[in-house]
C-alpha cells in the first residue's frame, strides 16, 4: 500500500466525524428508531452526532413517520435534548411543510416522540365537518 493511500484511508474516518448524521435505522453514530407503545401509537427516537442541527433531526422524525403512515395524515408530539434542556414541540403534520430553525452553537441531539397516523375514514370526517355549514347560517325551511 502506497503511503498516500495509508493517509487518506487513515483520515476518511477523521472527515467523517464532522458529518451530519444521515437519515438511517438507528446504528451507533445514530438515526432513527420506532416501536408501537400502544395501539395505534408509535413511539420514534431520532439521534444525531453534534453537528446534526434540531431542524434536521426533527425532520427525520416527520420523514420516518410519513413513511410509517403511508402518506395519510398523522397527529404528534415529541421533546428534543439540547444543551440547554429538553423543548416540547406538539402540532399535526397537513399538507404544509414544517420548517424548524436551529441556532449552530446551541445543538440538540435527540428528538423522541409519539404519532398516531389517522384512518381515512377520520380524515374524511373532519373535511366534511370543516365543509358543514353552521347551523345559526343555515338557509330557513320554506
Amino acid at each position: 500500500m502506497t503511503l498516500s493511500r495509508r493517509v487518506l484511508t487513515a483520515c476518511v474516518p477523521l472527515l467523517c466525524a464532522g458529518c451530519v448524521t444521515p437519515y438511517q435505522p438507528m446504528t451507533g453514530s445514530g438515526g432513527y428508531h420506532d416501536m408501537e407503545v400502544a395501539p395505534g401509537v408509535i413511539q420514534i427516537e431520532v439521534r444525531g452526532n453534534p453537528q446534526t442541527h434540531l431542524g434536521t433531526l426533527q425532520g427525520y422524525f416527520h420523514r420516518r413517520a410519513a413513511e410509517l403512515c403511508e402518506g395519510r395524515e398523522y397527529d404528534w408530539s415529541f421533546d428534543t435534548g439540547s444543551q440547554g434542556g429538553p423543548l416540547l414541540f406538539a402540532g399535526k403534520s397537513s399538507s404544509t411543510s414544517i420548517i424548524v430553525t436551529d441556532s449552530p452553537v446551541n445543538r440538540r441531539h435527540w428528538v423522541k416522540g409519539t404519532i398516531q397516523c389517522r384512518d381515512a375514514a377520520r380524515a374524511t370526517s373532519d373535511v366534511a365537518l370543516e365543509a358543514a355549514v353552521p347551523l345559526e347560517e343555515a338557509p330557513p325551511k320554506p
